[in-house]
Formats: C-alpha cells, structure tokens, sequence
C-alpha cells in the first residue's frame, strides 16, 4: 500500500524554515501538498498585516479550517502538519484525528511562554489534541506535559551544510557548488497549494535532513512508519 501524502501547513514567505521542513519531507521520500499560512493573515497594509498576526480570529481561522479540511480529504492526507498555527482551532484537529490522520503539532517559538499573548492562544488550545508535539527547547517538554500534550518530544534545531551555506566572497561571479545544487535541484514530490484553491504547483527541493527521535507513541500514522 502506497504512504499516503503529508498536508503541511505554515508561513511558506521569504526566508520561512516552515518551507525548509516542508522541502525536507520531500526530499526524504514523501509526497508533501503544502499550505501557506501566511496567505490568510496578509495585508497590503503592513500596519493591519502585524495586528491580523498578532489576533488571528474568525473570519481568518474560519477560512483556514476549511482549507485544510478540504485539502486534507481532497488529497486523503495521512499526516498533518502544523507549523506555527496561530490559526487553528482545536475542534480542527479533532476532526482530522476522527478521520484517521496524524497530526502534528510543531511551534519553533516558547508557546508556554508567552500564554498571555492572543496570537498564541490557539497553538496551546491545539496541544492536547495533536498526536504529537514537537518543540525546540527541552524545558517545554515539561510544560506541554502539563498540558495534556498525548506525546511530546524534544526536535533539536540544525544546520545544513547546502542549506544554511556562507555568503560568497565579495566580487564574486560564479556561482557556489551549494547554490548551483539548490537552484538545479531535481523534483521531489512537494507540491504547493495556494490558499487552498487547488492551484498546485511544483517547489524545487532544499536539503536538510529531518530527524526524529524514536519513542513510544499511542498512534502511528498509516503508511509513514
């Protein structure tokens, strides 16, 4: 039986590991659809883009449940994963979890910590829903313990030789190993769905290697173990 694919939603902009990930999973082997958060609290008015980031409320979480949802069911999704969701709901996850996909909850910054911030209400509400949390910091496997996280494990940040490369030297025309290699590099299955629409399109592939520690688990996500 073929793995099912893995949804992937975060902040896909500029410069986002989000995306990093994402192109990692790919590189590994997975079909990965990728969900730009971003496109759903942006603003041509950078004054109203920093508030919508700061409280992500209806109808902006509503917009985004349904696009993955619908995403998800489209593509039979196995795996979710959520990066840094300020906008989803917990009854989201829920609904995923009922249908038999695996989620993932993955926050790079200290949630526990900043509680009392509105933009991350909704990533602390998902926690005891996801089948598994991932965080950046040992001192929050704790925290999220505390609350009701099912399965919790510490993801240590990394380097990659090709993705994190120096800068040339200045004056420099040609272009480095690394780069040529990031810029030619052949498809991977990564996909990207724009808000939801449907209108795929294929991303070229980054280098970096994805570890997970290996630990007992209440569920594991069909075709992926």
């Amino acid at each position: 039986m073929p793995a099912r694919p893995i949804l992937f939603t975060g902040e896909m902009g500029h410069g986002s590991t989000a995306a990093h990930r994402a192109r990692a999973l790919g590189e590994l082997g997975h079909e990965v659809i990728m969900l730009d958060q971003g496109t759903f609290i942006s603003s041509p008015i950078p004054k109203l883009g920093a508030l919508m980031r700061r409280f992500p409320v209806w109808p902006m979480t509503a917009r985004f449940a349904s696009a993955v949802l619908d995403l998800a069911r489209r593509h039979d999704a196995g795996l979710i994963w959520f990066d840094k969701p300020i906008l989803l709901a917990a009854d989201v996850v829920r609904t995923l979890r009922d249908e038999g996909r695996y989620v993932v909850h993955y926050t790079v910054d200290d949630a526990t910590g900043r509680a009392t911030e509105a933009a991350f209400r909704n990533i602390l509400a998902c926690i005891p829903e996801a089948d598994l949390s991932l965080v950046s910091r040992q001192v929050s496997l704790s925290d999220y313990k505390a609350r009701g996280a099912r399965d919790v494990r510490y993801w240590q940040l990394a380097y990659d030789d090709h993705l994190h490369r120096p800068p040339p030297p200045a004056g420099a025309r040609t272009v480095s190993p690394s780069m040529s290699r990031l810029s030619a590099a052949p498809m991977t299955g990564v996909r990207h769905s724009l808000s939801g629409s449907g209108a795929n399109t294929e991303s070229r592939s980054m280098s970096m290697e994805a570890r997970l520690g290996a630990g007992p688990s209440a569920r594991r996500p069909a075709g992926f173990c």
